[in-house]
Parts: C-alpha cells; structure tokens; sequence
C-alpha cells in the first residue's frame, strides 16, 4: 500500500524534534536535579547536627557539673563534635569544630546549680553550588540536669 506524498512529507518534518526538545529541556532539569541534591544534603547534614547536638546535652545532662569549669565544656564539645570524650581528628560532621559549639546552664538555681543543660551550634554552614546554606543557633538541645553539682 502506498502512502500518499503529503502524509510523508508531514511526518517527516517532525523528524529530529525530540532532540531539540531534550536539548532546551535538559539544562532545567540538570538545575532541578542540581537543586534538590543540595537540599537534600543539608537535610542530611542538619540531621547529623541534631543527633550530635543531642547526644552532647544528654551527656552533659548527667555528667558531673562544675560552675566555670573548663573540663566539663570541654568533654561535651568533644561529644557533640567528635562523638567521644576525648576528642579526635575526625568531626562527625565536616567542618564542624569545638568553637561552634555553645553550652549554656540554664536557669541555676542560688547555689548555682542548673536546672537544664542546653547545647546549640552557634552557626554552620552547608556548602552548596551556588549559595552556602546556613544553619544559625541550631539545631538545639536541652535536658533536665541530673547530674552530680561540684561547688567551686
């Protein structure tokens, strides 16, 4: 059976239009993709944050508190940046250091016993392709303190 000349002739003008079509639809979405890996990412990394942070508070929660020392803000930094008391090399989140870390007593009561332990990240950043993603005064956690008080 023949096929008419006008049929082919329409047919055939469409030949190639796929190509061009994938090629003006591609860069959007390689941004799209681009996009929502980053997003991701932070998620993931600010999920990181939070168990670190928890696991600091919950720590310093129980552990033997001393008003000004030295030892016990070390010890829960170490926890929350390095996931062991005695620090490492290695942070568990990367770029994350002892100096983003903030631990507050909160709420002490005359003797100077605290009521909670609250630790926080003061700021991080999530390294992005086109912006940095910035996590301020979070993630934060707070326990009741448990532990045993040390006066000075």
């Amino acid at each position: 059976m023949n096929v008419p000349i006008r049929h082919r002739r329409a047919r055939g003008s469409r030949r190639g239009s796929m190509m061009v079509e994938f090629a003006l639809s591609w860069p959007l979405a390689l941004v799209l993709l681009a996009g929502m890996f980053q997003f991701g990412y932070a998620f993931f990394v600010y999920g990181s944050l939070r168990n670190a942070v928890h696991a600091g508070a919950r720590f310093g929660s129980v552990s033997d508190y001393k008003a000004g020392g030295t030892t016990f803000e070390t010890r829960v930094k170490n926890i929350v940046v390095y996931g062991s008391v005695d620090g490492g090399d290695k942070p568990v989140v990367p770029g994350l250091s002892v100096d983003d870390i903030v631990i507050e007593a909160v709420e002490p009561d005359g003797t100077g016993i605290p009521r909670r332990i609250q630790v926080r990240v003061s700021s991080y950043d999530v390294a992005s392709v086109w912006t940095p993603i910035r996590f301020e005064n979070k993630p934060v956690a707070a326990f009741p303190y448990m532990g045993q008080f040390i006066a000075n």
